[in-house]
């Protein structure tokens, strides 16, 4: 019986240690010597961890780690690099490397390197989630949706909405207060993507925790353990269909659905048209939404994108499901929310920081608001502040809402670097990272420096293609890059009229970037003092309020 019992433990024990032996070479060994055996200058870091690994485990943010990569062999047009989990990827360094393989040999990259394979999951079914014909298809779709001439007739909604925030602002009796900027401007882009996106109008600076802000607050909230998630998708991709793990709960999921279902039955039934985004997903699922010309003619700043020809193709959606339809205006949450959100806190703190700034964007917004005599804020109008321009794209500058782009190779490609040649084969990653290429001193003369004029008509068309990237590049890039900087802008004149933005006692001064695995936040939280302006335009003196 016991050498039965003995027979047993030594097979079990012979498993597990095989078992281990095979993760350790799967995940380590076998990609150990990947690079030196390509002559492929590379940082290692940590065995499956990854080259990202103080990131990973919460030491610091990706942003920081991604320029640590990218310092670190400054001659070399790219290096190799480790995902978490050990999988070898190339970081790109190189701006005309770049734009050769993310707009020139885009169709050898034309996916995201993340995976969730899940149908049930709505996220999957977004243009960010989609690959291949799928993708290409939808984005032909939907991309007249997001032109010039679309965004003029939403910019009516979003005006309403900022309108409500500011008069909602405007109510208290102090002249004076402090707020958490992360929450204030959360609930503006929640109010605006709920009106222009769902169709919806709530007010959630007074209804602090209605269902849609719970819900678009929960989706979009990347905390650290949703960065993880984003990361194990980029190297375990297997691992997470097998684990079944989504990016959108089905409870949200569900609240989304019966949102826009009931939305759309509704408009059917009392003939309502409302030029918001679920009207023009109507239009492109009965294939009544096309490119106009002129369409593209139209832009509210530079850090604007410009759609491609791919996305300008006849390839178009044939079989729209319900979740399709869904799921583009999910976009707005997962995307939306942070980047309207993210770029505005990192504003107000800049122009907190700096009142002779915020003083020039006064004197301008005050001009523009002399203009227009009473009458609401114009699409028009926001094309002609110059100076809004350029504080908006600094602000993407110094923090760009995503510190790190990436594709994964579907086609084989062969990258160059200098004399020497490396093969690319399907399924190896690329990363991009801009927020070095922000702050690196050859494109960005002290980068450090918040510094609106780099913008101005004589210095941005020295900018070098590849070096500003706040919204992506090539086909596959942000297609709400105009949404995003409307709202913002929008916000920015309302706001700067009526309230001077100053620091406060809880303003973290230098500002340090919170350490998370994916997006951008600020260690210790964003806090601006808002003081009312008399009505000779000039602020009051401070009285602090919390």
């Amino acid at each position: 019986m016991y050498d039965t019992i003995g027979s047993y433990s030594s097979l079990l024990l012979l498993f597990l240690f095989t078992s281990l032996f095979g993760l350790v070479y799967q995940f380590v060994l076998r990609s150990w010597y990947y690079f030196s055996d390509r002559n492929v200058k590379f940082v290692r870091g940590v065995p499956l961890l990854g080259s990202t690994y103080k990131s990973v485990i919460g030491l610091e943010p990706a942003a920081i780690s991604y320029r640590r990569l990218y310092d670190r062999f400054p001659e070399q047009k790219f290096i190799g690099i480790y995902d978490l989990g050990g999988r070898p990827s190339y970081l790109l360094r190189d701006p005309d490397l770049i734009k050769q393989l993310m707009i020139t040999d885009f169709d050898h990259f034309v996916n995201h390197r993340f995976t969730f394979g899940n149908e049930n999951d709505l996220f999957t079914h977004t243009l960010f989630g989609m690959r291949n014909s799928k993708w290409r298809q939808m984005r032909c779709t939907v991309s007249p949706a997001f032109t010039g001439t679309r965004m003029r007739m939403m910019h009516e909604l979003m005006v309403k909405s900022s309108e409500q925030f500011i008069a909602t602002l405007k109510e208290t009796d102090k002249i004076a207060k402090i707020f958490d900027s992360r929450d204030l401007f959360t609930r503006y882009a929640n109010d605006i993507i709920a009106t222009t996106a769902f169709g919806i109008e709530i007010n959630s600076m007074r209804d602090l925790d209605n269902d849609f802000f719970k819900a678009s607050y929960s989706m979009s909230e990347f905390r650290f353990i949703d960065g993880l998630k984003f990361l194990a998708s980029l190297s375990c991709p297997s691992l997470v269909q097998l684990l079944d793990i989504r990016v959108t709960g089905e409870d949200n999921a569900d609240f989304l659905r019966k949102i826009v279902k009931e939305n759309i039955e509704k408009r059917k039934k009392d003939n309502i048209v409302r030029n918001d985004m679920i009207d023009l997903l109507i239009k492109a699922r009965n294939g009544q939404l096309e490119h106009a010309d002129g369409d593209d003619k139209t832009d509210v700043g530079f850090a604007t994108t410009i759609e491609s020809n791919v996305g300008k193709s006849s390839e178009k959606v044939q079989n729209w499901t319900d979740d399709d339809v869904v799921a583009q205006c999910l976009v707005f949450i997962l995307g939306g929310l942070n980047a309207i959100a993210g770029t505005a806190c990192f504003m107000f703190h800049e122009l907190s920081l700096n009142p002779d700034i915020q003083d020039k964007l006064f004197a301008e917004i005050n001009g523009v608001k002399e203009e227009l005599n009473g009458s609401p804020l114009a699409y028009e109008s926001i094309s002609k502040m110059k100076y809004l321009d350029k504080v908006v794209c600094e602000t993407l500058r110094r923090w760009c809402p995503v510190p790190f782009l990436e594709r994964t190779c579907n086609r084989p490609y062969v990258l160059e670097n200098n004399e020497e040649k490396v093969e690319l084969q399907v399924g190896d990653g690329i990363f991009v990272p801009t927020y070095a290429l922000h702050m690196d001193d050859k494109y960005f003369r002290k980068p450090i420096k918040f510094d609106p004029e780099r913008f101005n008509d004589e210095n941005k068309g020295s900018i070098q293609t590849g070096t500003y990237l706040p919204f992506g590049i090539g086909p596959r890039n942000c297609i709400g890059s105009r949404f995003a900087l409307m709202a913002i802008k929008t916000l920015a004149f309302y706001l700067i009229s009526e309230f001077f933005v100053d620091k406060s006692y809880k303003t973290q001064d230098p500002l340090k970037l919170k350490a998370l695995p994916l997006l951008m936040d600020a260690e210790k939280g964003f806090f601006i003092e808002l003081r009312r302006r008399q009505p000779d335009r000039t602020p009051y003196k401070s009285q602090v309020f919390t």
